[in-house]
């Protein structure tokens, strides 16, 4: 390692002893980051990442996961049940929901403790999701409203993963009505009247 190091100082020395060329330096991280020399982040793919609103208000990143039984006809029409698991980046949670039961298309998200068998593995839903949405449509969102100015579809760094979950929070926060706000505005009314 110690050989590669002195390469790379040897070949720096090298390129600074051109003619016109602009000086530069090889130094430690720590010193790079004490002076507030920007560092380019490694950047990952987020390009399956998922934005979800879950619990009361919780903002998270997540993947989904689809699934669908088998497809069988009855009487001329076709029966299955399908749906996404969404499960938490960086975390343990799993979300669940379902597009299709029996013969009826449907939307709604599954309760905690609700059991799904997925290839073979159980997964048990743990927290109550109202809310996914493509991590790359936040960022257009953030772009459309003039908090980034440009972004690389599927990339981003962990600055980036950051400043979205951030942004999503205060979005969602005006958008979603949680159960407990539901179950306080429907009191509410109820005194009204």
């Amino acid at each position: 390692m110690e050989n590669l190091l002195t390469k790379i100082k040897e070949l720096v020395e090298a390129y600074n002893s051109l003619p016109g060329s602009e000086q530069v330096a090889v130094v430690p991280k720590s010193y790079a980051t004490d002076m507030n020399i920007p560092i380019k982040e490694e950047e990952i793919d987020v390009s399956t990442y998922y934005i979800c609103v879950y619990d009361d208000e919780q903002v998270g990143l997540f993947k989904e996961l689809r699934h669908s039984t088998g497809k069988e006809i009855v009487m001329g029409a076709e029966r299955y049940d399908s749906g996404s698991l969404f499960i938490g980046v960086r975390s343990n949670l799993i979300g669940m929901h379902t597009t299709h039961e029996g013969f009826n298309n449907v939307s709604n998200w599954r309760k905690v403790g609700t059991l799904e068998i997925v290839d073979q593995k159980r997964y048990v839903c743990s927290c109550e999701m109202y809310e996914a949405i493509p991590f790359d449509d936040i960022r257009l969102l953030m772009y459309e409203s003039g908090e980034i100015s440009t972004y690389t579809l599927g990339k981003a760094t962990e600055k980036d993963l950051i400043n979205v979950l951030k942004y999503a929070h205060q979005y969602f926060k005006n958008k979603i009505v949680s159960p407990k706000e539901k179950i306080k505005e429907l009191k509410n009314s109820k005194n009204q009247e």
